[in-house]
């Protein structure tokens, strides 16, 4: 019910989300790293778990150019109220 619901709001135009968000959302991926690391010789300086404490560390600490973060923000419009509910 979710996708189709993703998939109305995509046909419409009325979607904050791109095809991406809600074809990936229900499937899990990984980066495999092994490629990269074996052709170039290149590792990573920060672990995956290292990359993601400091991604949300820098989002809480600096909000958007506007001063506020896009997503701490509700959505505008009456499609988006109206699903908010």
């Amino acid at each position: 019910a979710t996708e189709l619901s993703f998939r109305a709001l995509q046909m419409t135009g009325l979607s904050p989300f791109s095809k991406w968000h809600w074809r990936s959302a229900y499937t899990p991926f990984y980066f495999d790293m092994e490629p990269v690391v074996a052709e170039l010789g290149w590792t990573p300086k920060l672990s995956n778990a290292d990359s993601m404490i400091k991604a949300y560390d820098q989002y809480i600490s600096e909000p958007g150019p506007s001063g506020n973060s896009a997503h701490r923000t509700p959505m505008p419009g009456s499609l988006a109220r109206l699903l908010r509910g």
